[in-house]
């Protein structure tokens, strides 16, 4: 779900694309973007349709009728990359997640942008929760440059509940929203952790 964190960033992209391009311009999300922080859930996807001539919204299933399908597990973009990528909270869902970022990335198009916004320290919400470090290499060893990663405290704290398999000890949970700008267009490598880098030659 969009945060208003992540919406200052999508505003922020949108700025910076107008300033850089006069063409239309096209974005892509990955699930629908449902604004957590609203009342009108819409909000989001609204201002991505008045700001981009084009939208295209990937999900593995068509909840609103408009969604291209793809399960992003095994997908391979058959899709044409577009200026702007909005992940409001996919990529920890799909059990392949390696191979979701690396659709993700290759789906924007050189000069455009990429948000997302995924657990940094969430219990059971999907399957993954993931460190900065993997957004940072992962993009940038990838044509990328990260402009910024902000982490945000999640407005719970889950508590003991030792019949719950769910809950397996208190915490405060938090997510990480981000912004990276795709500098060039290179071959897709997986990414070796930049401190491990210099020993593998």
């Amino acid at each position: 779900m969009i945060t208003t964190q992540q919406l200052d960033l999508i505003k922020e992209a949108v700025t910076r694309l107008k300033e850089d391009n006069p063409k239309p311009l096209s974005a892509v999300c990955l699930g629908y973007p449902d604004a957590a922080y609203d009342e009108d859930r819409e909000v989001v996807f609204k201002f991505l349709k008045k700001n981009f001539n084009e939208v295209t919204v990937l999900d593995v299933y068509q909840h609103r009728g408009f969604e291209h399908v793809v399960d992003l597990n095994e997908w391979v973009p058959d899709i044409a990359p577009a200026d702007f990528l909005l992940d409001s909270g996919t990529l920890e869902h799909c059990f392949n997640i390696g191979r979701a970022f690396r659709s993700a990335a290759e789906l924007v198009a050189v000069g455009g942008y990429l948000s997302l916004t995924g657990p940094l320290v969430m219990q059971n919400h999907g399957y993954w929760s993931y460190n900065p470090v993997a957004i940072i290499d992962g993009l940038e060893q990838n044509g990328f440059e990260v402009l910024t990663i902000r982490a945000v405290p999640f407005k719970r704290v889950f508590q003991l509940k030792l019949n719950d398999r769910r809950d397996f000890y208190p915490m405060q949970e938090y997510f990480q929203t981000s912004l990276a700008k795709k500098i060039e267009d290179v071959p897709w490598q997986w990414p070796i952790q930049q401190k491990y880098k210099d020993t593998t030659k």
